[in-house]
């Protein structure tokens, strides 16, 4: 009888065993969830496909999370928490560019989470305390607080927008606009193509992000002054 106990008790250890070095983790807790859910691309994330990669229940996600978009919208809110908003202390046009920057750099780092914040907008503590000291800034430069609010959702916008865009046609393979203009077979789109500008994210980036803040530069041998009407410089 002793030595039944013994090989059940051997046998238990290492189903045991064998299940951990399968990779199932011994207790699932919510921040175990969203380490493992901030590994994918935010747009192509489930909650089948997370449990499955936890070797786990729906249930026992369910568990942390109502569903899909509440566990998007903690994970949003993670990324938040890891963000590095800009100096106060920055002039306005410096805090917006830095800002721009950053915001880029950091929705790059998590891909999806630009999608999921252009349809669901903001949406956690987080985000809206970097919102609040983007218009203190922008306040504190002499916008209204109207004009703050405009001021800082259209740059957000851009910056959401752009790495959008970005991501649909890395996962697209190609470059959809540079090989449609090659197809158009227009001199002046193919030359375009062919400097490489239309491909050039980073460039469109900087040169939205300058006419955003600075205006659109003057044609070739006019000079760079801002259009007129532009919010001057720094």
């Amino acid at each position: 009888m002793q030595l039944f106990l013994s090989m059940l008790e051997n046998s238990t250890a290492t189903t045991t065993a064998g299940t951990r070095r399968r990779g199932r983790p011994a207790q699932l807790s919510r921040d175990l969830v969203l380490q493992e859910a901030a590994r994918h691309d935010l747009r192509h994330l489930s909650i089948r496909g997370l449990a499955a990669r936890l070797r786990c229940s729906d249930a026992a996600i369910h568990y942390h999370f109502r569903g899909r978009d509440d566990l998007l919208r903690a994970l949003v809110e993670r990324f938040t928490a890891e963000f590095e908003a800009p100096a106060d202390t920055l002039a306005w046009p410096d805090w917006l560019h830095a800002f721009a920057l950053a915001l880029r750099a950091a929705l790059a780092r998590h891909p999806g989470a630009a999608d999921y914040m252009v349809v669901s907008g903001p949406s956690g503590a987080g985000q809206f305390a970097v919102m609040a000291r983007g218009l203190a800034v922008l306040e504190a430069g002499g916008f209204t607080p109207d004009e703050a609010w405009l001021a800082y959702a259209t740059l957000v916008n851009f910056v959401l927008r752009h790495v959008q865009a970005e991501e649909r046609a890395l996962a697209a393979g190609d470059h959809a606009p540079a090989r449609r203009m090659l197809d158009a077979r227009a001199d002046r789109l193919v030359a375009l193509t062919a400097r490489g500008v239309v491909s050039d994210t980073d460039r469109l980036f900087a040169f939205g992000l300058d006419a955003l803040l600075r205006g659109f530069p003057r044609p070739a041998g006019r000079g760079n002054a801002p259009c007129a009407g532009a919010p001057a410089g720094p």
